[in-house]
């Protein structure tokens, strides 16, 4: 008998705590109009009671997975801030890496500029003193050729003029 009542009672009371827009609620049912009778029966007295225990009991039940899905979600919630933190400070150790390892590399091309620079310098510099002690050579050689021409010039200018005055003296 019992099994009989609650398979017939227990749709329609789950259907009334789960219906949309309707929360379950710990207060007795409506009581619906009957037509009066003399004394309830033994099986309508069970049914009701039985009725207004599955209706508490699906609350609660209700009620604990509800609680039971937001502490999931809670802690859910905690182990993802946790999984960002941890991969905000993995990308800020690659960050730093990526920006050392960057340094290391400009520091390089840095070191090979100088000593390309530095040869470049030292070739220039090279040629420019042997450029220069060319141009020296060539004007010294010019002066010395120029001061060979200017004393063989005054020597036959004195010559001559000693030879003038030497004609003078004589005649």
């Amino acid at each position: 008998m019992l099994p009989g009542i609650l398979r017939s009672i227990l749709p329609d009371i789950l259907h009334e705590c789960l219906a949309p827009g309707r929360l379950p609620s710990a207060s007795p049912p409506p009581t619906t109009t009957r037509p009066p009778q003399s004394s309830p029966s033994l099986g309508v007295l069970v049914a009701d009671r039985l009725t207004e225990l599955a209706k508490e009991h699906i609350t609660s039940l209700f009620d604990n997975a509800n609680d039971q899905a937001y502490s999931l979600r809670n802690q859910a919630d905690g182990e993802f801030e946790e999984v960002v933190a941890d991969h905000r400070i993995n990308v800020d150790t690659i960050k730093e890496d990526c920006i050392r390892e960057l340094g290391k590399v400009v520091d390089d091309k840095l070191c090979r500029f100088k000593e390309q620079t530095d040869e470049i310098v030292e070739t220039a510099v090279e040629e420019v003193e042997n450029k220069s002690g060319e141009i020296r050579d060539d004007i010294c050689d010019g002066l010395e050729d120029f001061l060979q021409v200017a004393s063989a010039s005054l020597k036959k200018l004195r010559q001559s003029k000693s030879s003038d005055e030497q004609s003078a003296l004589t005649t």
